[in-house]
């Protein structure tokens, strides 16, 4: 069944035309599928409260889409092309083109913002996080760690989200990132474990 999804993946990469590496499904990326894993337990035993869940960087929103006891999902990237995909792809969850500036005032569960931020200089990021995390009222903030190199940038998500009051609850183990090693993060503001 996974295979068959990339395939079809893949013909929706020549048909829309976004960047190639969407077309791995999230079973194929043991990282992705550790996140799906560990969210959907923290959802279904009441952690995370009953917000939204949001995704910023969404690609084809397997990531989102695939939480169990989510009942408002919204992925956000800014590539109006894979955004188009994955409309089609998962109809019971929402998307829009867009990223952290495009989200003011919700109450969310659970943030996700992994695997697009090693791109982007640390002093950005920590804008694009303050506004994030300031403007809305988030209780789970999960992101990615990788070393630099193989990737552009590596954040100190400690220093950068102490200041707006949150912690690290969890370090997922270690898993393959283009022979660097990466973790998942998620971070809580108050009491959440």
């Amino acid at each position: 069944m996974t295979y068959l999804r990339r395939e079809a993946y893949r013909r929706l990469q020549r048909i829309f035309g976004f960047a190639p590496w969407h077309v791995d499904p999230y079973d194929f990326r043991p990282y992705a599928k550790w996140m799906v894993g560990k969210l959907s337990s923290m959802l279904e035993d009441g952690r995370c409260g009953d917000g939204e869940i949001v995704e910023i960087g969404c690609g084809l929103g397997d990531i989102i889409s695939n939480l169990r006891s989510a009942k408002r999902k919204t992925g956000y990237d800014l590539d109006s092309h894979v955004i188009r995909a994955a409309r089609l792809v998962h109809p019971k969850t929402s998307f829009h083109v867009g990223t952290f500036t495009q989200v003011h005032d919700r109450k969310i569960a659970i943030a996700i913002a992994c695997n697009f931020m090693h791109d982007i200089p640390s002093e950005q990021v920590q804008e694009y996080l303050t506004d994030f995390l300031t403007s809305n009222d988030v209780k789970i903030f999960v992101v990615d760690h990788v070393p630099a190199p193989p990737y552009d940038y590596s954040h100190d998500y400690d220093a950068m989200l102490a200041p707006l009051q949150y912690h690290r609850i969890y370090t997922s183990r270690s898993f393959d990132a283009m022979g660097a090693r990466r973790h998942v993060c998620l971070y809580a503001k108050g009491d959440c474990r």
